[in-house]
């Protein structure tokens, strides 16, 4: 079913924040391609909206935006790769340093795997190819171990910059820097506890690995409120020269998910299922209001779940409690 676009912000629009007009200049002229939106609120509203797309959705609402997300453009760079191009181990680790702005290779489960940048921050279709954002005020750039965020008059400077280190001794501007987190909302969250289990099947050329989360935590910005979090990941893995690469496979799966936790006593299930669809990485989550305010600690976990997935290319994997 095609979904409606839902826009929280009415554009990709200049920044009006600013009251210096040399500097609103200069901003004004560099975040033509930004989302800015008025609040967090209204960040993760569009992140969740984002993260529902398919990627033909996606890259329609980019289009429509006249915006090329960060994620958009790694995506772009790794899908034209040719694994089989390469020679050697060598070969691929010098590509990937040579394009380090783009790709990553990351230790997993003992195995290497090359991934486009950023490919676990669910704000990567939200970044522009500078990895920054604006939310109300504030700027954010996302450097590759930490987000910092000054205010929007720095905008130009905080650009320019390749690390925090850099931006700090050449700017006296205040900084606003947060845990090394690759996940925006680590920022404005305490994390009560979190329960997640995992699976890998296949073969020595080939795998699939199904992930499940639940997590408590406090929301810090506007109502101060107590959430849940319920999400799963399916992913595809081929491999080459002793390197996993993400490929999109034919896929069947089925998932069930049910929690709880020890003081509020509420039940939340979430899950999803389809037959024989195209899976590179299938992210899906839930988020729930369990409470108003952060008065209690919550320890979440899972009273059952039923979970499979299977590829065509002969990779099965289950997870039943």
């Amino acid at each position: 079913m095609k979904k409606t676009f839902f826009y929280i912000f009415s554009t990709l629009f200049i920044c009006t924040s600013c009251t210096d007009e040399q500097n609103q200049s200069d901003i004004d002229s560099e975040t033509m391609e930004i989302v800015n939106v008025e609040n967090f609120n209204a960040f993760y509203d569009l992140l969740d909206e984002i993260n529902s797309y398919t990627e033909s959705e996606r890259l329609e609402w980019e289009a429509k935006m006249k915006f090329t997300s960060f994620g958009t453009i790694c995506d772009n760079i790794y899908s034209s790769i040719d694994p089989k191009s390469f020679s050697s181990y060598d070969d691929i680790v010098r590509f990937v340093n040579d394009n380090n702005s783009y790709l990553e290779i990351l230790e997993e489960d003992g195995e290497n795997y090359c991934l486009p940048k950023e490919e676990y921050n669910c704000e990567r279709y939200l970044m522009n190819k500078d990895r920054m954002f604006i939310i109300g005020s504030y700027v954010f750039k996302k450097f590759d171990d930490e987000y910092v965020a000054t205010d929007i008059e720095n905008f130009t400077a905080l650009k320019n910059s390749s690390s925090k280190s850099e931006f700090v001794s050449s700017t006296n501007a205040k900084v606003y820097t947060f845990d090394k987190v690759n996940n925006l909302r680590a920022i404005n969250k305490i994390s009560l506890e979190a329960t997640h289990d995992s699976v890998i099947g296949g073969s020595d050329t080939y795998r699939i690995k199904l992930w499940i989360q639940t997590e408590d935590y406090w929301v810090m910005v506007g109502d101060i409120r107590t959430d849940r979090e319920i999400e799963y990941t399916i992913s595809n893995y081929a491999r080459w020269l002793g390197i996993w690469w993400a490929r999109s496979y034919s896929t069947s799966y089925y998932v069930y998910l049910e929690t709880t936790d020890d003081i509020s006593g509420q039940y939340l299930w979430y899950g999803g299922s389809d037959l024989n669809v195209s899976i590179k990485s299938l992210n899906d989550y839930l988020r729930y209001t369990i409470e108003s305010g952060s008065c209690s600690t919550y320890y979440p976990y899972f009273l059952s779940y039923n979970c499979w997935a299977k590829s065509t290319k002969g990779g099965f994997v289950t997870l039943i409690y």
